[in-house]
């Protein structure tokens, strides 16, 4: 997967910085040129840092691409759930009282609160991510459809 390519910042308009009468000194070295009132950023530079922050983010001597798509195929593997999800009070939360669904992960039980559409949302905006980021579809769990025995 591509960090970020010169055409897309370009693209997006990162190049264009502050004015030049409000800027920082510390800033100096990133500023390529100056025009019509206007830094211009170096996105050269800007490239080298991006892929600097991106090598360091996830844990050490794991590749930051697996661990995107392992948390991105866990959202997925979250059921959407039709019908009601009953919940029994503890002391200050709530458990799920289907243990299928009480044995989801702390960021799947959150998307479940979405309810069905927005989980159904929630998949889709994160199949489109995927494939903004050139992840194959076939890496993916495909969304399934879960409902409560207990109705």
């Amino acid at each position: 997967m591509a960090v970020v390519t010169m055409k897309s910042l370009l693209e997006s308009g990162v190049h264009f910085g502050h004015q030049t009468k409000r800027w920082d000194p510390r800033m100096k070295r990133y500023i390529f040129a100056e025009r019509n009132g206007i830094h211009i950023i170096d996105l050269q530079k800007t490239i080298a840092a991006i892929k600097e922050a991106y090598d360091e983010l996830g844990y050490p001597g794991v590749d930051f691409d697996e661990t995107l798509v392992r948390a991105m195929g866990e959202l997925l593997e979250t059921p959407v759930v039709e019908g009601p999800i009953k919940l029994e009070q503890k002391v200050l939360s709530f458990s799920m009282t289907d243990p299928a669904l009480e044995g989801l992960s702390p960021a799947q039980k959150n998307l479940l609160r979405l309810g069905p559409r927005g989980v159904r949302a929630a998949h889709d905006k994160i199949k489109e991510l995927a494939a903004a980021l050139g992840v194959p579809a076939s890496r993916l769990p495909q969304t399934r459809t879960y409902t409560p025995s207990d109705l």
